[in-house]
């Protein structure tokens, strides 16, 4: 064999292998010869589309949770939570209380949860009997607290009179503003 015919040969074996490696697509197929076009027209479109729609000029209400969680509540306890608004704002409140024991929900101002708090009369902004309820009230701007009550302060009292009786609240509170 001479130089020139070792040469074509050599040439012609590294050119076969490399045929099926270059294509123009941007997808080879595993099929010879063949190539397949995975990118979805209508997909991107769509999306471009979606996010295009989901651009608002006005912001999405945001919600706040408060309280989300199953509590143990001592008979003559209160829980609490406090937050403020800077505009308008919707709480909203969901409850249930195992074995039909009743609590009292207030939402207050903040001078009303400091009249609470002390033993004195208070003014409710939203009051709410029971062992179950689900709710919303609208506030204006300011600062407030959301109070679970199992004492006697509210118009529901606790139901023990010799021995104390705890309340277990499944209870969800939250905020939009």
């Amino acid at each position: 064999m001479d130089r020139r015919q070792f040469i074509s040969s050599v040439s012609a074996l590294i050119s076969i292998p490399a045929a099926g490696c270059s294509s123009n697509s941007s997808t080879d197929s595993p099929n010879s010869g063949t190539t397949e076009n995975t990118e979805d027209p209508e997909m991107t479109t769509g999306s471009s589309e979606v996010s295009t729609g989901i651009k608002s000029q006005t912001p999405a209400p945001d919600a706040n949770g408060l309280i989300d969680d199953t509590i143990e509540l001592p008979e003559g306890e209160n829980l609490h939570a406090d937050f403020s608004v800077s505009s308008p704002a919707i709480i909203e409140y969901d409850f249930t209380v195992e074995n039909n024991i009743e609590i009292d929900l207030f939402v207050l101002s903040l001078g009303d949860f400091q009249q609470y708090q002390s033993g004195q009369s208070f003014s409710t902004i939203q009051t709410v009997d029971g062992s179950e309820a689900t709710g919303d009230v609208e506030v204006p701007r300011g600062n407030y607290y959301v109070v679970i009550d199992h004492s006697d302060r509210g118009p529901i009292s606790p139901p023990g009179q010799f021995e104390q009786v705890s309340a277990t609240i499944d209870v969800t509170i939250s905020y939009i503003n």
